[in-house]
């Protein structure tokens, strides 16, 4: 018999691996802010257990990098166009950068972008089919740059 893990049932139900740290610093660092993760998951507590989506909101305002926290649709993905990069939150509470969006000629989402956070990852092409079974439409969206 399969186990199926519960997903959360609220946003305060939702716990992310710790390594969104790294990438978030990583888009930080693109922003031009000088940040230190392993100083800001020492202020923060991380003991290398996943943490509750408060602190995961609390260490991107630390690093500078406020965010808010959203549940999207495939199909509402477009509406991020203006906002990215963001960050998706994985059903293993994992994490990586979406990086771009492409739109099919109906205006709905074809494809998705995603990287990590080193300079060296090369993005990764999902489309509906491939990241179905690993994301429930859990979002990181950050606050636009003035």
């Amino acid at each position: 018999m399969t186990k199926i893990e519960a997903l959360p049932k609220t946003a305060g139900d939702l716990e992310v691996d710790t390594c969104f740290l790294g990438r978030v610093a990583k888009l930080a660092r693109e922003r031009g802010l000088s940040v230190n993760p392993r100083e800001i998951g020492t202020r923060h507590g991380f003991t290398g257990d996943p943490v509750p989506l408060s602190t995961v909101l609390a260490v991107s305002a630390d690093a500078g990098m406020p965010a808010e926290y959203r549940r999207l649709s495939w199909g509402s993905l477009g509406t991020l166009l203006e906002r990215l990069p963001a960050l998706m939150i994985f059903r293993d509470q994992s994490t990586a950068i979406l990086a771009s969006i492409t739109l099919g000629a109906d205006g709905a989402p074809h494809s998705i972008a995603i990287r990590e956070d080193d300079d060296e990852d090369e993005l990764m092409t999902l489309d509906l089919d491939e990241l179905g079974p690993l994301w429930i439409g859990d979002m990181l969206i950050f606050t636009p740059v003035d």
